[in-house]
């Protein structure tokens, strides 16, 4: 067993119509203490998808409703999930292989694939997982905190972000420093930042 997984129990989603890398993967998975569920399309995924939850993505990408292998992972980083993604197909052609890992794939296995190669793909996911879960879900926070401020706060964020002090910001948005001073008082209490350093780096990292 891998060591420095998560504490929670991670899964591993199968996004594909044949059950056959179901079934090799679940044995594999029960004694990394991974849950493995199977999905016949990709909308069936969607449905449950939750982008707090740990693990990775196997997916064919002839698994229906998944376009190729860019449509798929942009429609995942859009939902805010930014699992590890293990491709799964049949073609085994350089140009594929290729396509995939500039899409974002973390590995790319060809059918049949053994269960060797499986365990060895899953357990990169997973490391890789540990190692980048927790920032995932710093930056969703950070993120969900971002989508509360006002468009007037916005607005004094952006011009921060940039480089302008309280009074060029209100010399720009026609207002007084004090206007200004407030709403980015405001907007230090929405985002739990101590400091203007803090502010303007989780305004960076909350960035699509």
């Amino acid at each position: 067993m891998c060591q420095g997984f998560l504490a929670d129990e991670p899964v591993a989603y199968v996004l594909d119509a044949d059950p056959t890398v179901y079934r090799a993967l679940r044995s594999i998975a029960r004694s990394r203490g991974v849950r493995v569920e199977p999905y016949g399309s990709a909308e069936d995924y969607f449905q449950v998808s939750d982008p707090k939850q740990s693990g990775c993505i196997l997916f064919d990408p002839k698994v229906p409703g998944s376009g190729d292998f860019g449509l798929l992972l942009e429609r995942l980083g859009r939902e805010g999930i930014h699992l590890p993604v293990i491709v799964i197909s049949a073609c085994g052609e350089v140009r594929a292989v290729v396509e995939a890992m500039r899409a974002g794939a973390l590995n790319y296995l060809q059918k049949p694939c053994g269960e060797g190669q499986l365990a060895e793909a899953l357990d990169e996911a997973l490391r890789w997982n540990a190692d980048n879960h927790q920032d995932i879900l710093d930056r969703l926070k950070v993120r969900r905190r971002l989508g509360r401020l006002t468009a007037g706060e916005r607005q004094v964020l952006d011009l921060l972000l940039r480089g302008l002090s309280n009074k060029e910001i209100a010399h720009q948005l026609k207002l007084s420093v004090r206007a200004v001073e407030a709403r980015r008082s405001k907007m230090m209490g929405t985002m739990r930042a101590k400091s203007l350093a803090g502010l303007l780096s989780q305004a960076i990292s909350g960035r699509p």
